[in-house]
């Protein structure tokens, strides 16, 4: 059985994210038992697509904006001994002139996105795949569709929390959005 190609229409220009159809989740394990998830209610970003097919992506996380379903956690989230958003309230995943094209067309497996994640003023190396969820219909243009990015980061790479056996290093990173024409 072969797998259909996903075939995007991609036109040059400037991007954002449409608000209505977004979401950036986590997932981290705790005590090795349970997984505490969360999300980010707020945030910004802009794809820009160059006429030689590179891209440039910018995307800024409000960290207040941490939700897990637990004031208590979120608070503690917030505060100094996690993302102190106090003194860093925002993280910022930036990519510019990328050495190759998000393409016109995406493969099941999807593209990866390398670029810049900061937080906490400290600025490492992400890796995203990128992956369509679904096209309106056929042909469509890069608005008609949502994408799904993955990706995992150490908490320690950023000196996000402490280190020990209560909370795992490794955070799952999942985000979905649908780009608008600027």
């Amino acid at each position: 059985m072969t797998t259909p190609i996903i075939t995007t229409r991609v036109e040059s220009g400037t991007w954002t994210i449409d608000p209505t159809h977004w979401t950036i989740g986590f997932s981290v394990r705790q005590m090795g038992l349970a997984t505490v998830r969360g999300h980010f209610t707020q945030f910004t970003g802009t794809l820009t697509i160059n006429d030689d097919g590179t891209t440039s992506v910018l995307v800024d996380i409000d960290i207040a904006s941490i939700a897990t379903g637990n004031d208590r956690r979120d608070r503690h989230l917030r505060s100094s001994a996690f993302f102190d958003a106090a003194a860093y309230p925002t993280a910022t995943f930036a990519v510019r002139g990328s050495a190759g094209p998000v393409g016109s067309t995406h493969q099941p497996a999807g593209e990866e996105l390398t670029g810049d994640l900061t937080i906490k003023g400290v600025t490492t190396p992400a890796f995203l795949r990128i992956t369509p969820l679904a096209h309106n219909r056929a042909g469509a243009i890069l608005d008609d569709i949502d994408l799904c990015a993955r990706t995992t980061v150490r908490r320690s790479d950023f000196g996000v929390g402490s280190g020990g056996v209560v909370i795992g290093d490794s955070v799952a990173v999942d985000v979905t959005f649908r780009p608008v024409p600027s």
